[in-house]
């Protein structure tokens, strides 16, 4: 029983990852070209664009709105690594108590 909740675990935490980055290289190529034709990255709206640097390095066109988005979702992408840390942190130490 522990050996297969192991194996799914692995498995799902190795899926994941695969996923994301899958999505990731979609968004990427698609908010590129949009950016070439001066729309947002995001919602392909013309007008007034902010740059907005991203993780990789690479500074993307949004306009406002989506400015103001991909902000607050960095923001709560911050808290939310703190948190699983935080948790990781806690169940090493209940665990190597044992």
């Amino acid at each position: 029983m522990e050996i297969a909740a192991a194996s799914f675990l692995i498995t799902v935490l190795g899926v994941f990852p695969v996923i994301a980055l899958v999505v990731q290289v979609y968004r990427d190529s698609r908010g590129k070209k949009r950016n070439l034709a001066m729309r947002c990255y995001a919602c392909d709206s013309g007008g007034y664009l902010l740059p907005v640097p991203h993780y990789k390095g690479d500074t993307f066109l949004y306009c406002l709105p989506c400015t103001k988005k991909q902000y607050r979702s960095e923001r709560v992408l911050g808290y939310v690594v703190l948190l699983v840390a935080a948790v990781g942190l806690v169940g090493w130490a209940i665990l190597s108590r044992g």
